[in-house]
């Protein structure tokens, strides 16, 4: 038995040179892995996978390892040997196997098939029993492990496994939230895309090429990822494609204006609060101009905003009302600066900006900024209590995302906004006093959000939404009496509000949320005479406030 060392690496990658372009994938694929801050916080999942050792050592004659390599075994917390009918042969893997297995029985072995097939692409010490003094026998054992080949798992799903055996997780959990990922950093290159041909019907192309140099496609995708909002449900309707047309737009300019090279660098190094100052310098020198040159200064000002929301919603308001003012053709543009001064409770600036957008927004072309003009219009009336207005609003946002969610019923998003607007109907209903119809829109509006959170268990803005819809449908049921279903309806909410503060016991809103889950239910039970279990719910609520 080896003597307990401190464990050094997440794992130590074995396999045979002839396979070192597969070790020099996997291996930088997981040290680069990110894991989701709410499985990190899970028992030894961790936030990351590195170190991971990768044996560069040649091994000239003999089965005996280096030292460094010993070492580096008995420091690792697993072991993952990349399976060929090449390393199947190769002394050196199966060394390395054998005295893994023999030193640390309790660690976890994993193998990684990246050509061959069994039994050939398993070396001895990985396909058969050890005795209890390191020794090969010749017992068959089974250790399954993924297939990175394009006909089997391939690559990004036996990534997954990998990281589901270094981790304890699973691997379905792991695939899907890779999978999310991958397609939100798909949206961000659209984005940015979007911005190139921008550029170069504008004539700023081969400016931009010169500067390509120095600044790299990947390097803007890395920026807009590090700034987008965590949580759609705390952001502007389109903030994450403002925020990448921004950062691009800043990178372009950086090839011809100072101030924007030294905006980028800031933004590079985590200070987008001191990017701010130069970016308003550029926005205010084309505001001057503005007779000439508006839609520049426009630009200028939503580039300023886009970042100043990352930390400074106020500020990122007024940049956005200066740009409004100096394209007021500029649909996504105005949108933002109606949902930034509704959310300021500036009613009448917010109205007027919402209807220009319904006023120039295209159909075909401008959807998702005339959905949420009019889902904000919606609630506008509501607070002005005209109920009528809002809901004939509401059901005009509600039609536009029941025709484009029919249109394409794969996109989570449009799915999402109906669900939204179905949830709007039903407010206005229990203002009305129409209880059934009401609990009907609810219903209909908790379909879609259960759809949406079982598909995706591992995304808090839909568990969240659920939990909203179930806490909804159980108001209703208070009002109508029936306090037994609307219990039901409040304890499933709270077991998502649950899991959510559990999971991320940081996030000052999932604790809010939980709170307000406990008193409804504290509501309940009081009004059910169930005194003593109504003081432990609001007991928990106040736990939470204190």
């Amino acid at each position: 038995m080896a003597e307990v060392v401190e464990l050094k690496f997440r794992a130590f990658l074995s396999y045979a040179h002839a396979d070192a372009a597969w070790a020099r994938w996997l291996h930088k694929s997981l040290e680069g892995f990110r894991i989701d801050k709410d499985l990190a916080a899970r028992p030894g999942v961790g936030k990351a996978l590195r170190p991971i050792f990768k044996d560069r050592e040649e091994f000239t004659g003999g089965h005996t390892l280096g030292e460094a390599t010993v070492a580096a075994l008995d420091q690792s917390a697993a072991l993952i040997v990349l399976c060929s009918t090449v390393a199947a042969g190769r002394p050196a893997v199966n060394e390395e196997v054998r005295l893994f297995r023999s030193r640390h029985p309790g660690r976890p072995v994993i193998p990684v098939i990246v050509g061959g097939s069994y039994p050939d692409n398993f070396p001895p010490a990985l396909r058969f029993a050890l005795r209890a003094d390191g020794q090969v026998t010749d017992r068959e054992i089974t250790i399954l492990g993924p297939d990175l080949r394009d006909a089997a798992d391939g690559k990004a799903l036996g990534l997954a496994k990998v990281v589901a055996g270094l981790t304890g997780l699973s691997a379905d959990e792991i695939y899907r939230r890779a999978e999310r990922e991958r397609r939100r950093q798909g949206r961000i290159r659209m984005a940015i895309a979007g911005v190139f041909l921008a550029v170069a019907a504008g004539g700023g192309f081969f400016a931009w090429q010169n500067h390509q140099k120095q600044q790299t496609l990947s390097e803007i995708e890395a920026l807009v990822a590090r700034y987008s909002p965590v949580s759609s449900a705390e952001a502007a309707p389109g903030a994450g494609q403002g925020l990448a047309q921004a950062i691009t737009a800043i990178a372009q300019g950086a090839a011809t204006d100072p101030r924007y090279k030294e905006a980028l660098d800031l933004l590079k190094a985590g200070k987008p609060k001191e990017a701010e100052p130069l970016l308003a310098a550029v926005a205010q020198d084309k505001k001057k101009r503005a007779a000439t040159e508006s839609k520049e200064a426009a630009d200028a000002f939503r580039n300023l905003a886009a970042i100043k929301a990352v930390s400074d919603p106020r500020s990122a308001r007024e940049a956005y009302a200066e740009a409004a003012k100096l394209d007021p053709d500029h649909v996504e543009g105005m949108f933002q600066h109606c949902w930034f001064q509704n959310e300021a409770g500036n009613l009448g600036d917010a109205e007027s900006a919402c209807r220009r957008v319904t006023a120039i927004g295209k159909a075909g072309t401008d959807e998702r900024n005339l959905y949420w003009a009019r889902l904000v219009l919606g609630d506008i009336e509501a607070a002005r209590g005209d109920l009528g207005r809002a809901r004939a609003t509401y059901d005009e946002a509600a039609a536009i995302a029941q025709r484009l969610a029919d249109a394409d019923k794969g996109n989570a998003g449009w799915q999402r906004d109906l669900s939204f607007s179905l949830e709007r109907i039903g407010d206005v209903l229990v203002a009305q006093g129409n209880l059934p119809e009401a609990l009907q829109s609810f219903e209909a509006s908790l379909a879609i959000a259960h759809r949406l959170a079982d598909a995706d268990k591992g995304n808090a803005g839909w568990q969240r939404d659920l939990s909203v819809s179930f806490n909804k449908i159980g108001d209703v049921l208070v009002a109508q009496g029936n306090l037994p279903e609307a219990l039901k309806s409040f304890e499933a909410g709270l077991a998502i509000r649950q899991r959510l503060a559990d999971a991320d016991k940081s996030n000052a809103r999932w604790q809010y949320d939980l709170g307000i889950s406990n008193e409804r239910i504290g509501d309940v039970q009081m009004a059910q005479g169930n005194l003593a279990e109504a003081l432990n719910s609001y007991q928990a609520t106040q736990d939470i406030i204190s």
